[in-house]
């Protein structure tokens, strides 16, 4: 791995003093590092990939979509629109789960475990 490294680095130092890197988005401004740590290990390229193409995975959209609800319940004034979220949420909570659940079998069938 080391040489691929050198390498690597090699290469991005020339590119550097040919001018390449010069008119990149972003020059001068730090990078923005993103927080991966809630992606299970062996989603994390596919969701990088994935999100770099401008999708966004059906786990992250659910998510997305239980965040929004939970920010809606917390504004909602009367019982029955909490209500009418509360099932929403449910419903979004419980297919978080047999997706998480999925997973996990998967997972297991590919190492032989199941």
């Amino acid at each position: 791995m080391k040489a691929f490294e050198r390498l690597a680095e090699q290469r991005i130092q020339e590119a550097i003093a040919r001018g390449d890197l010069d008119d990149l988005p972003g020059k001068g401004r730090p990078v923005e590092l993103e927080d991966l740590s809630l992606v299970p290990p062996d989603l994390r390229m596919a969701f990088k990939v994935m999100k770099n193409a401008g999708l966004l995975p059906e786990e992250m959209q659910i998510e997305r979509q239980i965040a929004e609800l939970q920010a809606l319940r917390r504004k909602a004034r009367t019982r029955p629109r909490r209500a009418l979220i509360d099932r929403q949420l449910r419903q979004l909570l419980l297919e978080r789960e047999i997706r998480r659940d999925h997973r996990k079998l998967s997972a297991l069938r590919r190492r032989g475990g199941f």
